[in-house]
C-alpha cells in the first residue's frame, strides 16, 4: 500500500532538514513501508519546547534539543493505525527498523549529504522517547 503525508505534516517535515524531509518522504513512499505515518513535531520555538519540558515529554529546555535549530535536526514521528494515531511500542517497533533501513539506503546510495548520523530516542537507555528521530553531525 502506498501513503501520502496530509497537509499539516508536509508542513511539519518542510521545517527539518533536507536529509530528514528525504528520510521521511522516502521512508513513507516505499511500497514495503509497515504503517502509515504522521509527523508530530518538526522546529519548536521557545515557548513550544520549554512547554513540552513542563508536560514531561521532553528534558531539554531552550534552546538545547535538536528540534529548535532552523532547519529541525529533529522530528517527531507516529504511526497511523487503525484509524489513528498509535503511540504504542509495538507500533514503533514496526515503523522504526524501516526507516533504520531507509536511511541506510539513502546513505549507501548517496542521496543524503552523508554529514550526519541518525539517532532514534526509542534507542535511548534514558527517557526513552519513541517518536523522537535526529540526525547528529559524524
Amino acid at each position: 500500500m502506498t501513503y501520502r503525508y496530509s497537509q499539516r505534516s508536509l508542513a511539519k517535515l518542510n521545517t527539518c532538514h533536507p536529509d530528514l524531509q528525504l528520510l521521511m518522504q522516502e521512508a513513507l513512499a516505499d511500497p514495503e513501508c509497515p504503517c502509515d505515518i504522521t509527523i508530530v513535531e518538526g522546529h519548536r520555538n521557545q515557548e513550544r519546547q520549554d512547554r513540552m519540558v513542563e508536560e514531561g515529554k521532553s528534558q531539554l529546555r531552550w534552546p538545547h534539543s535538536r528540534h529548535n535549530l532552523m532547519p529541525s535536526m529533529a522530528v517527531d514521528v507516529v504511526a497511523y493505525r487503525n484509524g489513528g494515531a498509535d503511540w504504542s511500542w509495538e507500533a514503533y517497533d514496526i515503523l522504526l527498523p524501516h526507516l533504520r533501513d531507509t536511511w541506510a539506503r539513502l546513505v549507501a546510495d548517496e542521496l543524503v549529504t552523508g554529514q550526519y548520523a541518525i539517532e532514534f530516542g526509542a534507542d535511548w537507555k534514558t527517557f526513552r522517547d519513541g517518536p523522537h528521530v535526529q540526525i547528529n553531525p559524524l
